[in-house]
């Protein structure tokens, strides 16, 4: 059982899930950095708005500077095939994947209870049988999902410094998972996620399926 995501990249190996993985909400690209280089697998696919970003009152500079941190950071995997930066909501890019086509999907965009919700309805059937789809940021409802860390993650909507901080995983991934009419019999292993230690207090989630 992995610890931390760090650790995504070699539960994967194991596992011969070694085809094309799916990474939602890339940012600067510095979980991406580390999973390709971790990774056996083949393609890893990086999609992100970047410009557009997620959230009201982003700055669209500090979106454009990601995006090119995100270009510096994964060249070399870019220049080889290995990487395929695609600039599109995460909703728009599932249409033109195959269903049941991925070994991986990690969600980290949206941390909306909406946004999370709708990616896990567009990415989940394209997860092959016996792949993993799994998201970051498994932190109390309500709670910030950027900031200065976990220790000072919680804040009212009245003292936020910016609108759609507030993070939904936990219920938007327990609602969909815990819904029969979505997930058929035997498609749905169990959720699994890690301990509030991992990743800087900063824990994902996982199902196999």
């Amino acid at each position: 059982m992995p610890q931390s995501r760090d650790e995504f990249p070699m539960l994967l190996n194991e596992m011969g899930l070694l085809g094309t993985a799916v990474e939602v909400g890339t940012n600067r690209g510095d979980y991406a950095e580390h999973f390709r280089n971790a990774w056996r697998g083949e393609l890893l696919l990086c999609v992100d708005p970047w410009e557009r970003g997620y959230y009201a009152g982003e700055s669209k500079h500090d979106r454009a500077v990601a995006r090119r941190a995100c270009a510096w950071r994964l060249k070399g995997a870019v220049d080889v095939g290995s990487v395929v930066m695609l600039p599109f909501t995460s909703t728009t890019m599932a249409k033109a994947v195959n269903e049941e086509s991925l070994d991986f999907v990690y969600i980290d965009g949206d941390h909306s209870y909406n946004g999370v919700t709708a990616d896990l309805k567009a990415w989940w059937p394209l997860v092959k049988p016996g792949g993993i789809i799994a998201g970051h940021d498994w932190i109390p409802d309500g709670w910030r999902c950027y900031g200065d860390g976990p220790e000072v993650a919680y804040a009212s909507k009245e003292n936020l410094p910016r609108a759609g901080w507030p993070c939904y995983v936990q219920g938007a991934v327990r609602d969909f998972f815990g819904s029969a009419d979505r997930i058929p019999p035997g498609r749905f292993s169990g959720l699994n996620y890690m301990s509030p230690e991992a990743d800087g207090g900063w824990p994902s989630w996982w199902v196999k399926k």
